[in-house]
This record gives C-alpha cells, structure tokens and sequence, in this order.
C-alpha cells in the first residue's frame, strides 16, 4: 500500500510515527511543502493551492491514500475529496470528544482555531491560536526542549484544565512541557485518530513481503537527515 503523508515540516511527523506503528506494511512518502511553511497564518485560497499541489504530487506517485498530516490544511480538505481518485484523510483537533468543555484549553495555529470557531466550538471551550509555536520548534528540531523556555512565555496559564488538546501537529513535540503546565489535564491530539483511520482504509490491501519503504520529498531544502532522525526518535518514544 503506497501512503502519502503531507505537512508543511516536521509536524506531520508525529503522525506518521503513529502510521507506522498502526500500518507497517505501508509505503510511506512524506511530502514536506518547508519552502511555503508555516501555514497556520496564510490565506484559506494560498492553503488550498498548497494542498492541491501535494495531491497531485501523491496522485501522480500512485498513492492508495492520502494522510493530511496538518490541522490548518485539513480545514479545507473536504471538497477534496471527490477530485483524487483515493482515500483523503484528514488530521483534525478531537474537540467533539471533549468530555467538559468548560474545562477544556485547544491550543493551535489562528488559522484553525478561526475555522473551527466559524464552524462552532463546544460552549465553555478555550481556544487559542499562536502563531510562534510552530518557529519555534521548527527552529529548535531535533531538541525541542531548546524551545521550552519561550514556548512558558506564550502558552496560556493554567485555570484548572482537564483535558488540553494540541490542534496542531508540531505540539506534539511539547507534551513533556504540556503535562507540567497543566498537571491535571489530560493531553490529547488528533495523530492518534488519523492513523486509525487509515488502517480502516489499508484491511484487505495486500501485504507487501519486503520491509516498507519511508520516503521524503521537500519543496525547498532538502532535510531528510533531520527528518529521518525525528522520525526515528517518535518511533523509539514507546518502545
């Protein structure tokens, strides 16, 4: 089964890490369109041309499906979905799934906490929108604990959460900080669901015998040392 995995950088990664522990007879390509990143501030019509673009890419490799490996892209994801003649996952914050919304803090890019606003978040439900974050981290790959010590300053305090959920796929990288900010709260992000989904997809595709192949493409510079090694440390993460 050929997979495509598409994000602007290194966020998309934590999702793959979870395609490759769910799906592991998957051939991966992920598509990392790092010349027009980040995307959580860009317009709704400068995202869909990006999204366009990578689709095309992975119909023309012969993708069995496609993973949208990005919150902000997969705002706008759904009309795509009858244009490519494959499955069309999206990568989305698991708001409906809050349990108290009143005690519920989202944190990600002002692109998709706008959609998700326009659309309707459960009433009581925090969302906030920063727009250093993804910089930051992506500056600070592959420690991302360098990032930590700016990332206090931006985060919002604590008002008693029980659940945060990371809208965006680079919050991943600061969980550990996450759980030490909010010490009661459970952290959650939509990797997880993305994967599941897929796998839906991959029963009864044939299984092939050879290991399975990760490959990388980039719009702009070439970092597939990097990214193979983030990759690798998601994947050690629950070994």
């Amino acid at each position: 089964m050929r997979i495509g995995v598409f994000d602007s950088g290194i966020g998309g990664l934590t999702v793959l890490a979870e395609i490759i522990r769910r799906v592991p007879f998957g051939d991966c390509l992920y598509y990392a369109d790092n010349k027009n990143a980040p995307f959580g501030e860009k317009s709704a019509d400068k995202i869909t041309e990006y999204l366009d673009s990578a689709l095309k890419f992975f119909k023309a490799d012969g993708a069995d499906a496609a993973v949208i490996a990005c919150n902000t892209l997969s705002m706008l994801a759904e009309p795509f979905k009858s244009r490519f003649p494959f499955k069309i996952i999206t990568t989305l914050p698991p708001v409906e799934k809050s349990e108290n919304p009143q005690k519920t803090l989202l944190l990600a890019t002002p692109f998709t906490v706008s959609a998700l606003t326009e659309k309707g978040l459960p009433e009581g439900l925090k969302a906030y929108g920063i727009p250093e974050i993804v910089p930051l981290l992506e500056r600070a790959a592959p420690d991302f604990t360098r990032a930590y010590p700016l990332l206090r300053k931006f985060l919002p305090k604590d008002c008693g959460f029980t659940e945060v959920i990371l809208g965006c796929t680079h919050y991943p990288y600061f969980k550990c900080l996450a759980k030490t900010l909010y010490p009661c709260a459970r952290i959650t992000d939509g990797g997880l669901d993305a994967a599941e989904k897929l796998l839906s997809v991959a029963r009864g595709k044939a299984k092939p015998e050879k290991f399975p192949e990760i490959r990388f493409c980039f719009t702009g510079a070439d970092k597939t040392a990097l990214y193979g090694e983030i990759l690798n440390r998601l994947l050690a993460e629950n070994e």
